[in-house]
């Protein structure tokens, strides 16, 4: 398996991973959530990865850069214990 930052190419296969991981009426929201967060990724804002195996798009993983749309709170770097 390789796991490499996703091209452009390969959105409409990383949406069908997700459509079939979730399934039905919920895949397709899911998909939709993705294709949303993934415009809210910049040059060191995020990172959206796929994993590749025996030559098809197999796995989606996505981290995006913090958002309080609703003023919840601040962001941290403080660590949990």
């Amino acid at each position: 398996m390789n796991l490499r930052h996703e091209g452009a190419h390969d959105r409409a296969p990383a949406r069908d991973v997700i459509m079939r991981a979730f399934g039905g009426e919920h895949g397709e929201v899911v998909a939709d959530l993705v294709d949303d967060l993934r415009a809210t990724i910049s040059p060191g804002e995020g990172l959206s990865l796929v994993s590749k195996y025996d030559g098809a798009i197999v796995g989606q993983a996505m981290f995006t850069p913090w958002h309080d749309a609703v003023g919840l709170r601040e962001p941290t770097t403080e660590t949990v214990t």
